[in-house]
C-alpha cells in the first residue's frame, strides 16, 4: 500500500570536496512489482518498497567531467564493487 504513495520519492545530497571533486548521494523509493520474489532485495518500510541507492564521485577536468558511480542492490562491499561504473562527459556550447 505504501508504494502507491511513495513510488519515485527521492532525496539528493551533494558536497564539493575541493574545487574539482563533487560527491553525491541519491536515495530513491521504488515500487516492487513482484512482491512474491521480493526476498532478493532489501525492504525497510514495506514489502512493496525498495530503497535504491546511488553514490557517485565527479571530477571536473578541462577535458570533461569524469564520474565513478555505484548503484548497489545491497549495502555490502562485494555488491558495491560489483556495480561500479565509469563515465566521461563533455559539454559543448555553441
Amino acid at each position: 500500500m505504501l508504494a502507491r504513495y511513495l513510488d519515485g520519492t527521492s532525496i539528493f545530497a551533494g558536497k564539493y570536496v575541493g574545487s574539482d571533486w563533487f560527491v553525491k548521494l541519491r536515495l530513491m523509493l521504488k515500487a516492487e512489482n513482484n512482491v512474491k520474489n521480493s526476498s532478493e532485495r532489501g525492504h525497510f518500510l514495506a514489502k512493496d518498497l525498495i530503497l535504491d541507492i546511488e553514490l557517485s564521485l565527479d571530477w571536473d577536468t578541462p577535458m570533461g567531467t569524469v564520474s565513478i558511480f555505484t548503484n548497489p542492490h545491497e549495502l555490502s562491499v562485494f555488491d558495491i564493487l560489483d556495480t561500479i561504473g565509469f563515465s566521461v562527459t563533455k559539454q559543448i556550447q555553441f
